[in-house]
């Protein structure tokens, strides 16, 4: 399962700071897609409540059918086991 939002969004600028997209124009684009993606989806999370993040990443009935210690996984992936 993914590492926590902040973290994993931390990988990713990492991951375009390293010299493997050999084309300035791809690195360009890639980039512009996940800043978008992050504006959208990532940064906007902070006054988001539990039932409201599940709802904005799908994982509802995900987080309904697990067991507790999987409910505490995804609620601290969330950022929300503060």
């Amino acid at each position: 399962m993914f590492e926590s939002i902040a973290i994993y969004s931390g990988s990713i600028e990492r991951f375009f700071g390293n010299s493997w997209i050999t084309s300035e124009e791809t690195h360009s684009h890639l980039y512009k897609l996940w800043s978008s993606f992050k504006a959208e989806a990532v940064s906007g999370i902070g006054g988001m409540t539990m039932n409201e993040r599940l709802y904005w990443f799908g994982l509802f009935e995900r987080f309904d059918s697990a067991s507790e210690a999987e409910q505490q996984v995804i609620y601290a992936k969330l950022c929300a086991n503060t």
